[in-house]
């Protein structure tokens, strides 16, 4: 193997991390939310009776939508968590040290 071959690899910045982490449990919890909203609601029968076969077929994308609509609240509390994490008094204190 050729040393221009080698895959170069670099330290991630403790910023791309924290958002890294919280793109990930922010993905998997909006993922586990969606299962168990949409196990037990369905958007397609929230009160409208005779819908349409046209309205019936944006079942999907109302999964998709809610799935997004999870995702951005929970990369949200996960990216304001992991700031207030990065800029408390103790990370400070650890990075002077």
């Amino acid at each position: 193997m050729l040393p221009s071959d080698r895959p170069v690899t670099t330290a991630w910045s403790p910023r791309s991390q924290g958002i890294g982490v919280a793109l990930w449990t922010s993905f998997l919890v909006a993922c586990i939310e969606t299962m168990i909203v949409f196990a037990f609601l369905d958007p397609v029968t929230l009160g409208f009776e005779g819908l349409s076969p046209s309205l019936a077929a944006l079942r999907p994308m109302l999964y998709g939508c809610g799935f997004f609509l999870f995702w951005s609240f929970a990369f949200i509390a996960a990216g304001l968590t992991a700031y207030m994490v990065e800029t408390s008094p103790a990370a400070n204190r650890r990075i002077e040290s």
